[in-house]
Formats: structure tokens, C-alpha cells, sequence
């Protein structure tokens, strides 16, 4: 989850980049077309091009190339530089109460949770089990999807639901992970996922 601190200063900076680059295109616009004199302000004394460029190079045929080369590594590191910064709802590791010092003891819940799922999954009322540890609104929550077959028992199901949520609260032995419990009944019939 991205800081609110780094993503003001993220879009400051980006707001800043973005007025720097259309000002800098503008202006080489108009000295290219000639018109910079129009646009720059008039009290400032005028500014002399003494420097001569070779442009032989423009007129070579691996020139498009290369810029088409620039253009697609700027779109990839765009691109990449976009995906960093997309907030992931997915929780490594927590850290436990207690210790020596605080936050060196630390747990991964993943594998206990997908483990409670496979645990859901051996019911033969159930169809499917799915499960996932996400952050929600600056809480971690082990959250089981589980869909019961249509001519399942409830009441069997909840009571399961209870057993594992039971074990799955004594393995992870934290206040820090709330639980959600996901349940929907299947509709018709469909291929049944079974755990051997």
C-alpha cells in the first residue's frame, strides 16, 4: 500500500514534469517554426544563435529508426514506472506482537489461509474454496471464498466454517488479521473442483 505522503509527492513532482516538457515542446516549436521571438518576452535582450549544427544526420535513414527505438523505451519505462506505483492489495508478511524488539517477529499468513481453503475444499458440500490475504481500508484480512453445492447442507457447512476459522485463529495467533468468510450457493450443476 503507497503512502498518502508519497503520492502527493508523486503527483507534485509528475504535475511539475508535465508543465516543464509542454513549455520545453512549445518553445522548441516556435524556434523551430521561427516564432520564439513572438512568444519570449520582449525585455530580455535578444538572444544570438552562434552555435551551427550538422543535421546531415536527420537526412539518414537509420535516423526514424533510432527515434522510433527512443520513442518505445520511453513508452516501456513509462509504462514500468506506472506499474511501480500501483498500490497492491496483497499482504507479505505481519508483524506479531511481543519480542525483544518490536516488529522482528513477523508472519507470512498466506500458506495458513490457503491451507484453511484446502481444509473447505474436503467438504463435499463444497464446490469450491478460494482464499487470499488482502489489504482493506488499513486492515489485513484473510478472506475464504467458499461456493456450496446446491443440494448442500448449510448448517454442515457453517459448522466447518467454524472448525476452521478456529484453527486457522490459534495458528496465526495474532488480533492483527480479521477473518471474512465468503459464502455462496452454487448455481446448477458445473465440474466439481476436489483437493486429493
Amino acid at each position: 500500500m503507497i503512502q498518502r505522503s508519497v503520492v502527493a509527492v508523486d503527483r507534485a513532482v509528475v504535475l511539475l514534469l508535465a508543465v516543464a516538457l509542454v513549455l520545453s515542446g512549445l518553445a522548441l516549436l516556435a524556434w523551430h517554426a521561427g516564432s520564439l521571438p513572438q512568444v519570449w518576452p520582449a525585455s530580455w535582450p535578444p538572444v544570438q544563435d552562434q552555435v551551427r549544427l550538422d543535421t546531415r544526420f536527420l537526412e539518414s535513414g537509420w535516423w526514424p529508426w533510432a527515434i522510433g527505438v527512443g520513442g518505445v523505451l520511453a513508452v516501456l519505462l513509462g509504462l514500468g514506472w506506472l506499474l511501480a506505483h500501483v498500490p497492491s492489495r496483497t499482504v507479505g508478511t505481519v508483524v506479531l506482537p511481543g519480542g525483544p524488539i518490536p516488529g522482528t517477529l513477523r508472519i507470512d499468513p498466506t500458506p495458513a489461509v490457503r491451507t484453511a481453503a484446502e481444509q473447505l475444499r474436503r467438504n463435499p458440500a463444497v464446490r469450491r474454496a478460494s482464499a487470499a490475504v488482502v489489504r482493506e481500508r488499513r486492515e489485513v484480512v484473510a478472506r475464504l471464498r467458499v461456493t456450496l453445492e446446491p443440494s448442500g447442507n448449510l448448517h454442515d457447512l457453517v459448522t466447518a466454517i467454524d472448525q476452521v476459522s478456529t484453527d486457522l485463529r490459534r495458528v496465526l495467533s495474532t488480533d492483527r488479521i480479521t477473518g471474512r468468510v465468503e459464502i455462496e450457493v452454487a448455481r446448477g450443476t458445473g465440474p466439481v473442483e476436489r483437493t486429493k
